[in-house]
């Protein structure tokens, strides 16, 4: 029965890697990280077949424990040092009238702002989101200007245009208006 399962999720696993695309080689041995016997699956499929059903071959059992796989993660892998992105919530205001819509702005607790304002104004403005020492950024005529503001605990902080309150972000609630 464990010889059965090996060779199906083995095959599955030979499926599913011709399926991605990318490189034309299905890896030799699968290997899991499931609790039990120990249980190599070779698959028997090479890429000139993989249009067709692989099939997989189950060797045996090498013992008891606990698998591991070997994957090169974090800074040195695929991804690594220098692609981070963070993760952040668009935070997107339109001036008009020296009033920011929506007045205020929801944010999760500890979590980047991405803050817009965008301007049907025939004038430039300049933008100070209040936390910390402050953000400040341009908006030309009728156009747009955005900066980023790091994660904050729970809190209300204000927005000015042109250095008078015009609308407020708000950290520690759901994201949106």
């Amino acid at each position: 029965m464990a010889a059965a399962l090996a060779g199906l999720a083995g095959a599955g696993a030979a499926l599913g890697a011709a399926a991605c695309g990318g490189n034309d080689e299905i890896p030799g041995t699968f290997t899991t990280n499931l609790p039990g016997p120990i249980t190599q699956v070779s698959a028997s499929t090479t890429a000139s077949t993989a249009s067709r059903a692989p099939s997989a071959t189950a060797t045996g059992t090498t013992g008891t424990g606990t698998t591991t796989g070997s994957t090169t993660t974090g800074e040195s892998g695929p991804g690594g040092a220098g692609d981070e992105q963070g993760t952040r919530v668009p935070a997107i205001f339109s001036l008009k009238a020296g009033r920011l819509t929506p007045p205020n702005i929801g944010i999760p607790t500890f979590i980047a702002a991405q803050v817009t304002v965008t301007s049907t104004d025939a004038r430039a403005h300049t933008v100070v989101v209040k936390v910390g020492k402050g953000y400040t950024f341009s908006v030309s005529p009728r156009g747009s200007g955005t900066t980023r503001v790091p994660g904050q605990k729970a809190g209300k902080f204000q927005v000015l245009v042109d250095g008078k309150p015009a609308g407020s972000l708000t950290w520690g609630t759901e994201p949106g208006p």
